[in-house]
């Protein structure tokens, strides 16, 4: 029995060690390039359950009283500064009668369920009327035929808006990026994204209570796995797992390598704009990420961050605890709420924030 107890604690004391060196590697994600070094990018996905593990060692090891707690805690200590990008405790905001307020929200429509039979554009709409958001973004917008125009004025004569952009990377596919806005678009700026056929960014000059404000919609580059990668990946047979398990690690290195690309070009273009910036959404990275960290910098709030309640995630697919929808904006907005909504049938949530200047 006694030795039976000493290879248990033998075996805790290693999933402890490999767990703290997995968490500790997990933070380099926010300072190492993907482009240089992409494997703390993937454990940056598990940044959570790597958190909570380490957790539960330092019960275990607190339990029977023994001194190997200390290393678990240790990472634990250092892991908690970035804890605020997963579970916010935010108390109520109040908004002060001097300021002028703005409600913005942000949808990945997933093509507005097309391909999968199921139009839902009519639910979208009605629910994104109910939120009563004074700008909409949405990336993968699925508008088809010559009629897209009339269809596009049909939403604002059903809504509350007053003006739209469409805007499509390529014109032969009816899907791209849009805009619907109770104010004036001054002007819509397309940004060149490299290494894309489907992702893309949009840079808006809304003319918003006698202010001009700049806003971003921005899809970044997406991992694009085939049926087969999503079968695999919930379990189904492969032949060759081996082999398929390191064709999805190479596909997700370059993914997290063009989107840091991508990232920075957005970057670079909000850091030159004369405007208060506001940037939303699909970034298709989770906050502990490079991708992430790079357009947040110094200079920028996350609305979740700074108003959210509970821990959230935006995506609904096959990883559902995944916060990769996002509405930034620089310190001249103050957030006063953010709530996110799964009532629209996407894999993604609504997300949407009231923003105080």
């Amino acid at each position: 029995m006694e030795i039976g107890k000493n290879t248990i604690r033998r075996l805790v004391w290693i999933g402890t060690i490999v767990n703290s060196v997995l968490l500790g590697v997990s933070n380099l994600c926010l300072v190492v390039d993907p482009e240089l070094w992409s494997f703390p990018q993937f454990l940056g996905l598990g940044f959570p359950f790597l958190l909570s593990l380490n957790i539960i060692f330092i019960i275990i090891w607190l339990s029977v009283l023994n001194m190997r707690f200390l290393l678990p805690l240790l990472l634990t200590i250092f892991s908690l500064f970035h804890a605020s990008k997963y579970l916010q405790f935010t108390v109520e905001r109040v908004s002060n009668s001097d300021k002028k307020q703005l409600k913005i929200g942000s949808l990945n429509t997933k093509l507005f369920g097309h391909w999968e039979g199921r139009e839902f554009i009519d639910t979208a709409l009605f629910t994104i009327r109910e939120k009563d958001l004074d700008i909409i973004c949405m990336q993968e917008a699925y508008i088809l035929g010559s009629n897209k125009d009339s269809i596009l004025s049909n939403v604002l004569i059903n809504t509350q808006f007053n003006d739209f952009n469409y805007h499509r990377l390529n014109q032969d596919k009816p899907f791209g990026l849009i805009l619907f806005t109770k104010h004036t678009i001054l002007k819509a700026t397309p940004i060149d994204l490299p290494n894309t056929k489907a992702n893309m960014a949009m840079a808006y000059d809304l003319l918003i209570h006698q202010d001009t404000v700049r806003v971003y919609n921005v899809h970044l580059q997406s991992i694009r796995f085939t049926p087969e990668d999503y079968d695999f990946l919930e379990g189904g047979n492969s032949h060759s797992k081996i082999k398929k398990s390191s064709n999805i690690y190479n596909q997700m290195s370059l993914a997290y390598g063009n989107r840091v690309k991508q990232a920075r070009i957005v970057k670079s273009h909000m850091n030159k704009s004369p405007y208060p910036n506001i940037l939303v959404g699909d970034l298709n990275d989770v906050p502990m990420s490079y991708t992430y960290q790079l357009l947040l910098g110094e200079n920028r709030r996350d609305a979740y961050r700074e108003a959210g309640k509970g821990m959230e995630s935006t995506y609904i697919g096959l990883i559902p605890s995944l916060r990769i929808d996002y509405i930034i904006h620089d310190k001249s907005f103050y957030t006063l709420n953010y709530s996110s909504s799964s009532e629209i049938p996407s894999d993604h949530k609504l997300v949407s924030a009231e923003l105080e200047y």
